[in-house]
């Protein structure tokens, strides 16, 4: 991949995506952040969160408006702009790298959600599970939500077309070197085009197990829905739970 691809997130996490995602709405994010506030018992509104990758504040906003205290925390200027704009507010809002968090330990959950991980080598995703970790006080959880690896190698469309308004959007997918590769061709009014790229680690359990061990992390869960159900053969999702041990 050249340079500018290895670093795909800076251009695909801007003024596109939300054609690219319409589906990624306000509602799934409250039905989302509802079953994730009653699955890990958050709510007295105590906990102090942080949602890592936030974009542009779906699942931030649905949790502050449940009475938690959230910040969000994302790269993208576009999508940053994007969450303050909301109309019932946005909660704090902090623009940084998930390799070097500018937070100390401060939180009792730290969430990564919508695949907002494994955008890196394997030296970079182990230096953000390790920031990830070390902002978490002791006894606090990391809620990672990812693709289900084993389920996305059998279900994997290699291209398909669709249509948004205003936008004819092609795409290829394959599945390289344990990573799974996305490239979208973007045409607006019949002329413009824009080519646009995602490039995201796969993690079996084991591999997921060990990577969050390394950081520290100890209770490593692996379920199949923001409600805590099972995850099975037929999950698209591959939600993991693993604990900061006291220090």
């Amino acid at each position: 991949m050249s340079p500018a691809e290895c670093e795909w997130y800076r251009a695909t996490f801007g003024e596109l995506y939300p054609l690219l995602y319409p589906h990624r709405d306000d509602a799934a994010a409250a039905r989302e952040a509802a079953d994730l506030v009653a699955w890990l018992g958050l709510r007295d509104g105590r906990a102090r969160i942080v949602n890592l990758g936030c974009g542009a504040g779906r699942h931030a906003a649905a949790l502050a408006a449940l009475g938690l205290r959230v910040v969000g925390l994302d790269l993208s200027v576009a999508l940053l702009e994007h969450a303050r704009t909301r109309p019932a507010g946005a909660p704090p809002l902090v623009r940084g790298d998930l390799r070097r968090l500018p937070f100390r330990p401060a939180f009792d959950l730290a969430l990564s959600l919508f695949t907002s991980f494994g955008y890196f080598d394997d030296a970079g995703n182990e230096r953000a599970v390790r920031e990830m970790a070390r902002v978490l006080l002791p006894g606090g959880r990391l809620v990672i939500d990812h693709i289900h690896a084993a389920h996305l190698r059998r279900t994997l469309v290699p291209e398909d077309t669709r249509v948004v308004p205003g936008c004819r959007i092609r795409q290829r997918r394959e599945i390289v070197a344990g990573r799974v590769r996305k490239t979208m061709v973007v045409e607006r009014g019949g002329a413009e085009r824009v080519t646009l790229h995602e490039d995201v680690r796969l993690y079996d359990p084991d591999e997921m197990r060990a990577l969050l061990a390394r950081a520290g992390l100890r209770r490593v869960g692996f379920h199949g829905s923001f409600a805590g159900g099972a995850l099975r053969d037929d999950s698209a999702r591959m939600i993991v739970i693993a604990r900061r041990g006291p220090e």
